[in-house]
């Protein structure tokens, strides 16, 4: 299946219109903490590759700073478009397109920001290069990439089921049943060493790794996931349709063993997710 098509019909499945919960809800949360901290100047240029519908993007508009999603669905650009409609903004805009091929100027980007997307691509390299490239020096990298680190939980369940496939030095292939229907079983993942190695190759250094989704993340969404099939409880954006006070419940048990397992154990490199912070020089 051609790539772009994979992604039109994940978004068409729905997928950019799930809760923030659990350990996708604490990663949202430290990455806008790294932005925020960045104290940006009313007029800066934030780019958002890989965009998605807009969940970061709308964010960061409140903060007055101009800014540009990019995304390959033009379902998902059509998604976020009404989003910032609605919200109002008038400081953001969201274009379709390609991350191995950033159509913007080099150094034109006070931030250049990516959450999920390099385990996505065909040519996670390249995207490094582009993401590099567009940004001016001084400007900083925020992304959320996916870890191949040893003994991360991803790790363990594909080494497990023996679907692990070594591309280059620090590289990898993971077998995950995320999108079965759809036809998506293989995923990239990487370790800090290729991150760290690769964006130094085209002048960005890395300052701060921080790691998330450590064993008590999967297994507390495991548990969440249960319990939330065997009750047939529907949830939604806005909460959930039925059993809506269990729901809630169990919502709040999941965000905070998610955010236990950050603030203890971020240093730790065997968590399934690093957050990166980095510079360009």
């Amino acid at each position: 299946m051609d790539h772009r098509m994979l992604f039109e019909k994940l978004y068409q499945a729905g997928y950019g219109c799930r809760p923030l919960l659990g350990g996708n809800r604490t990663r949202f949360l430290v990455l806008l903490r790294y932005f925020k901290e960045a104290r940006l100047r009313r007029s800066a240029i934030v780019l958002d590759v890989g965009c998605g519908t807009g969940t970061f993007s709308l964010k960061f508009a409140k903060t007055k700073a101009i800014v540009i999603g990019i995304d390959i669905s033009r379902t998902a650009i059509k998604m976020a478009n009404k989003l910032a409609e609605h919200a109002s903004l008038s400081n953001i805009s969201f274009v379709i397109g390609d991350a191995e091929h950033l159509p913007f100027r080099s150094e034109c980007c006070d931030i250049c920001f990516h959450s999920e997307l390099l385990e996505h691509v065909l040519n996670p390299e390249l995207v490094v290069k582009e993401t590099a490239r567009v940004l001016k020096k001084g400007g900083l990298l925020i992304a959320s990439i996916p870890s191949a680190n040893k003994y991360s939980f991803e790790w363990i369940i594909s080494k497990l089921k023996r679907k692990i496939i070594r591309v280059k030095e620090g590289l990898y292939l993971f077998y995950l049943d995320t999108c079965p229907r759809i036809g998506h079983p293989m995923f990239h993942r990487f370790t800090s060493e290729w991150i760290i190695r690769n964006y130094f190759k085209y002048g960005v250094v890395i300052e701060k790794i921080e790691y998330h989704a450590h064993i008590f993340t999967p297994l507390i969404e495991l548990i969440y996931n249960t319990v939330k099939h065997h009750l047939n409880i529907q949830s939604t954006l806005h909460g959930a349709s039925k059993n809506g006070t269990l729901y809630s419940l169990l919502v709040e048990i999941l965000n905070k063993v998610c955010s236990l397992d950050y603030f203890i154990l971020r240093k730790v490199p065997c968590g399934s997710n690093m957050m990166i912070l980095g510079r360009k020089h």
